[in-house]
């Protein structure tokens, strides 16, 4: 019995030392092998929002290393993906050379969730995690519009970020907050698609209730008595709608 569980010892460790030279092996002739062409992927979770193009990619590629005709452990793929990391539309990238000589270029777009104008007739998109995405000319994202009295591109972002993030993960309120303006860090005020209302909203930290009062209040009230009856609806104090006709 003891034999017995030696040589079945013995058995999978040699299938374990076989797999691993396998790999090991395949993994060095394909490190050899000639980069024959490239192939680049972009993932952009909403393609209406798709600010970032394959010609992007290969200049940036381009500008660092001729790849073509190179074998894959020549081709200086840590810098690649770490200059297309810098890139202010990029999230993500990932790059693998496969059997047939094709380098893949897997590339991750941002997603802006927002696009500032400050008090300088500056723009800019920032994505979910407040990063700062540059406007490109021929190309817009179809985002919440946030301006006003904002100075800079170093304005706190976290709480307005948390904000908008709620109102795009609801659709009703997703469709009908079109703008957002602000006046003064503790004034910020909604604009909707639909009426001719004013929302005054407070500040944006914790914006949960309120939101959905909002909502309430439009799915309620509004439908019933006519989306010109208001102009103004504020949502500053702790549970209850102040509005005026």
């Amino acid at each position: 019995m003891k034999a017995k569980k030696i040589i079945l010892f013995i058995f999978w460790l040699l299938v374990f030392v076989g797999v691993v030279y396998v790999v090991v092996r395949a993994g060095s002739v394909c490190d050899q092998r000639t980069c024959k062409k490239y192939s680049i992927k972009i993932e952009v979770e909403y393609p209406a929002d798709t600010l970032l193009y394959i010609a992007d990619i290969e200049n940036v590629i381009l500008e660092h290393d001729s790849i073509i005709g190179k074998p894959y452990n020549e081709i200086d793929i840590y810098t690649i993906e770490s200059v297309l990391k810098q890139h202010p539309y990029i999230s993500n990238v990932a790059i693998t050379g496969d059997l047939l000589g094709t380098l893949r270029i897997a590339i991750t777009q941002r997603i802006p969730i927002m696009r500032v104008i400050n008090k300088l007739g500056e723009s800019f998109y920032l994505d979910e995690t407040a990063q700062v995405m540059p406007v490109r000319s021929g190309a817009s994202a179809h985002v919440i519009a946030v301006s006003g009295n904002i100075d800079t591109t170093k304005h706190e972002w976290n709480a307005l970020v948390n904000c908008v993030k709620y109102i795009n993960n609801d659709t009703f309120l997703k469709n009908q907050i079109g703008q957002i303006y602000i006046e003064d860090k503790d004034s910020y005020h909604l604009i909707p698609v639909i009426g001719n209302h004013l929302i005054i909203f407070g500040t944006p930290e914790h914006p949960e209730k309120r939101l959905e009062r909002l909502k309430i209040f439009y799915q309620k009230v509004i439908d019933e008595e006519g989306w010109k009856t208001y102009k103004s609806i504020n949502l500053k104090y702790k549970n209850q709608i102040v509005c005026k006709k």
